[in-house]
């Protein structure tokens, strides 16, 4: 699982600034995969493109995209899971 976001207040919080990005990125992560992934989550500063399962969520394309719209785009979020269950 993979979220790329801006860590910025959203829903009823908007306007609760008293938490970090890092919190709302979390509470973000936490809306899209549920509370028993984020419980494995990590938070990073800036766009990480090398983690394990990496090529399978995210294309060189995006990754050129998302680079770019960084640098220009007010708003910006990218989630994709991939999820398998050998039992």
């Amino acid at each position: 699982m993979v979220l790329y976001t801006r860590g910025h207040p959203w829903g009823p919080n908007y306007d609760d600034l008293t938490k970090d990005g890092r919190y709302w990125a979390l509470e973000n992560f936490k809306e899209k995969f549920g509370n028993w992934y984020t419980m494995g989550a990590k938070v990073h500063d800036g766009m990480i493109f090398d983690f394990p399962g990496a090529a399978h969520l995210i294309s060189n394309v995006l990754k050129k995209s998302l680079q770019d719209w960084e640098k220009t785009a007010g708003g910006l979020e990218y989630h994709a899971c991939l999820h398998f269950n050998f039992a």
